[in-house]
């Protein structure tokens, strides 16, 4: 990766970071006001605190990345690659979350609101994590 290319992926991880803070935030204003078992609602919980320990550390990595790729660009590039890695493993525990909440919707119609806010926020995280992913310039299947 060139200077220029691993300067506009860390602007697109600095953005996916900050939707994944947003998304975090607003799914937790939202948990107290819709109706969910307790163990739905703990695992949607659960994965806003892993969410939010990974935009922490992915934040520190990609200022570390920045400062890396001054002085070795292809290091700078390794290291946003093991970064994209880091969050798709945080979407898919979000997916997984999901996936949870629609089959409850299917079964219990109180939670269907529960699963639009979730699924909702998951998709914007996801749209930013796919926008840092390609500007990085990996595939992850």
């Amino acid at each position: 990766m060139g200077n220029r290319a691993i300067a506009d992926a860390l602007e697109a991880g600095r953005r996916c970071v900050a939707t994944m803070r947003e998304n975090v935030s607003y799914i937790k204003g939202e948990l107290p006001r819709v109706s969910l078992p307790d163990d739905l609602r703990a695992r949607v919980a659960g994965a806003c605190t892993d969410l939010t320990v990974a935009a922490d550390r992915v934040s520190v990595a990609l200022d570390e990345a920045g400062s890396r790729a001054s002085r070795a660009a292809n290091i700078g590039g390794l290291q946003l690659a093991l970064i994209v890695a880091s969050v798709h493993a945080e979407t898919v525990k979000m997916h997984q979350v999901v996936l949870a909440l629609r089959a409850a919707a299917a079964t219990d119609r109180a939670d269907c609101l529960s699963s639009v806010v979730v699924e909702e926020s998951a998709a914007n995280i996801l749209r930013a994590f796919s926008q840092f992913r390609d500007a990085v310039g990996i595939h992850i299947h």
